[in-house]
């Protein structure tokens, strides 16, 4: 999934900085660690940074989690503030949108495009993704 986020922003040519994990902390509280993290509109700011200080550092634009073991609340990312959640879980891609302080499951990619979009790429390029398979289902 980050490689084909990846794919898309080159595409486009976007700047971007792609980290892969990336701890977010808050200063007196526990951090959170995602899969991957995507830094769009501020990507200057946490160049070369293997940790994001929220307290000096904007959030990520993105972050993607890949639940196999444990699984995402997501509400734990709302101190993080990071624009929007990625999660997928199984078969399932959900993209929630922080919306007034609150993460809201979307049908939409404010940074980059619709997941109903994304998922006919996928489909589409099914070869592409083969050495490691797997099926997304839209949310509808």
């Amino acid at each position: 999934m980050a490689d084909l986020i990846v794919a898309m922003l080159n595409q486009q040519f976007r700047d971007y900085i792609r980290t892969t994990p990336v701890t977010l902390q808050i200063p007196e509280q526990a951090g959170i660690e995602t899969d991957h993290c995507f830094c769009l509109h501020n990507w200057q700011a946490v160049n070369g940074e293997s940790r994001i200080d929220l307290e000096s550092d904007p959030p990520p634009d993105i972050a993607i989690e890949v639940d196999i073991t444990n699984f995402t609340n997501i509400a734990d990312y709302e101190p993080f503030k990071v624009a929007e959640v990625w999660l997928i879980r199984g078969d399932t891609l959900a993209i929630f949108d922080l919306t007034s302080g609150t993460y809201i499951q979307a049908d939409v990619s404010h940074s980059l495009i619709p997941l109903w979009q994304l998922v006919k790429i996928i489909k589409s390029n099914r070869s592409i993704y083969s050495n490691n398979p797997i099926s997304f289902k839209e949310n509808t």
